[in-house]
């Protein structure tokens, strides 16, 4: 049986929250590796691996790129004031670790939900209406982010800003495309759970969760499993934390 393939949605969303408390505490370069490990295998177990992939190539590998740029070579030193570029290295790729394992745990957790289940998840916790459809507009951020950056890159090319479409010729092209996705793609997730409220389909999703929620198939102990996980893997990045402070 495949323990991690059907937790119960209430776990999966308590080990969310947890995974990702436990992220942010993270101030050391082994415990970012280590957790993402730990994510990327269950990942593999559940076969999502793919999908992070097409999420590291389209997002991380670009995001990562312009802070090692920025931080190690333009400004030459981290955020603690240090001026040594191997110090502003080093804090471009804890951010980029800090950032692939918040979308693998997401991935892991939430986002591996079909519609019903998520939208039963986010009952549970008490979000309904409105805010239940900006949550579950703004989860489809990710395939907001790889089509606007797609046309981003096309409506440049097509006004001759962009010579081509090289790694080399991307990266200089990021503070533009940064700019566009983080202003654009949110106003869009808005427009999107306006227009799903408007249309019932919000209604609809809540008539559906009361049949979910008495048919729900999941395993107990995949769901003790990852949320002993993800607590675990909080409490030791707080008490690494302390323990720096």
């Amino acid at each position: 049986m495949n323990l991690f393939a059907s937790p119960p949605s209430l776990y999966r969303g308590l080990a969310c929250f947890i995974g990702l408390f436990g992220t942010f505490m993270a101030n050391r370069l082994p415990l970012l590796l280590g957790g993402l490990l730990i994510v990327l295998v269950i990942m593999g177990i559940q076969g999502k691996l793919r999908e992070f992939a097409r999420f590291g190539l389209t997002v991380l590998l670009h995001i990562g790129g312009a802070l090692i740029v920025i931080w190690g070579f333009v400004r030459k030193s981290g955020p603690n004031g240090e001026h040594s570029p191997e110090d502003g290295v080093l804090f471009a790729v804890l951010t980029i670790l800090r950032l692939a394992l918040l979308g693998a745990i997401f991935l892991v957790t939430v986002l591996t939900l079909s519609p019903d289940r998520l939208s039963h998840l986010l009952h549970t916790f008490g979000i309904r209406g409105w805010a239940l459809a900006g949550v579950i507009s703004y989860l489809n951020l990710w395939s907001d982010f790889r089509r606007n950056i797609k046309q981003i890159y096309a409506s440049r090319c097509a006004r001759r800003l962009m010579p081509d479409r090289s790694f080399a010729t991307r990266l200089r092209q990021m503070p533009y495309t940064l700019r566009t996705l983080f202003i654009s793609s949110p106003m869009y997730s808005l427009d999107r759970a306006q227009t799903w409220e408007s249309g019932g389909l919000i209604h609809r999703l809540e008539r559906l969760d009361k049949r979910t929620s008495a048919t729900e198939d999941s395993f107990q102990l995949s769901g003790i499993l990852l949320l002993a996980l993800a607590t675990g893997w909080a409490i030791t990045t707080t008490v690494y934390f302390f323990k720096s402070e």
